[in-house]
């Protein structure tokens, strides 16, 4: 099942038409079907994703592919495109950036489509691929699929939202972390460095951008150690 299907589906609440059709395909999804647009109704001279298409020299868009690309039967056309989105068999909902952790710690039963967007103007649904399991679930972000492993990724989230009550998100993704936060806070200097060794292990992964963007500040301060001596001096740091 392409992924336009379980969205437009979901959004309208029909039933999925699992019968075959006879139409001619749809350039984007590649399915047959008896209902289509013309390309040039749906696809813009500005669209920059021609690669990512079935068949970038198709005519014919199907009607869910046309709904999720242009939101052809809904007065903002650009809805699906500015928001993250989570999408079942019966139902498509517009998920908060607050909430959004919940979706990928705790998703629904499968199959469902999750979509994330950073810039909320470009078409993450098209990287949205329908999950199957709730094991691994693959994000559409704004150019690419990131893929999340639930139980092994959650503890590095619930990392980076403890780092966020000390620093900014600046500071996170570049681990530029001011030391005069670190002593303000009265942490201790050891305890520091090995958490900051675990946020930088995988610092490099795909997971690392979705999870930094997803960050939420948090209202209560982490339980981290303290110092249980005289907080170290700029002059008497010794960096490794």
């Amino acid at each position: 099942m392409h992924q336009s299907n379980l969205i437009y589906h979901g959004f309208s609440q029909a039933s999925i038409p699992y019968e075959p059709l006879y139409g001619p395909r749809c350039m984007v999804c590649g399915q047959q079907a008896d209902k289509y647009y013309s390309r040039k109704d749906i696809i813009k001279p500005t669209f920059n994703n021609l690669d990512v298409l079935a068949d970038p020299t198709g005519d014919a868009v199907c009607a869910p592919c046309s709904w999720c690309m242009s939101n052809k039967e809904h007065k903002n056309r650009n809805i699906l495109r500015m928001h993250h989105f989570l999408a079942t068999e019966h139902s498509l909902e517009w998920i908060d950036k607050s909430d959004f952790p919940a979706v990928l710690f705790d998703p629904p039963d499968p199959p469902f489509v999750v979509g994330y967007t950073f810039t909320h103007k470009k078409h993450h649904w098209l990287f949205s691929p329908v999950n199957y399991t709730k094991d691994v679930i693959r994000v559409g972000t704004d150019e690419r699929t990131i893929q999340v492993t639930p139980a092994q990724d959650r503890d590095y989230f619930i990392l980076m939202q403890e780092f966020y009550y000390y620093f900014n998100k600046t500071e996170i993704e570049t681990r530029q972390l001011p030391m005069s936060k670190v002593w303000k806070a009265e942490i201790d200097d050891i305890f520091f460095y090995e958490q900051m060794d675990q946020l930088e292990q995988r610092a490099g992964e795909s997971i690392f951008p979705l999870f930094l963007d997803m960050l939420q500040k948090p209202t209560e301060e982490p339980a981290w150690q303290k110092q249980t001596r005289k907080p170290s001096t700029p002059a008497q740091m010794s960096f490794y």
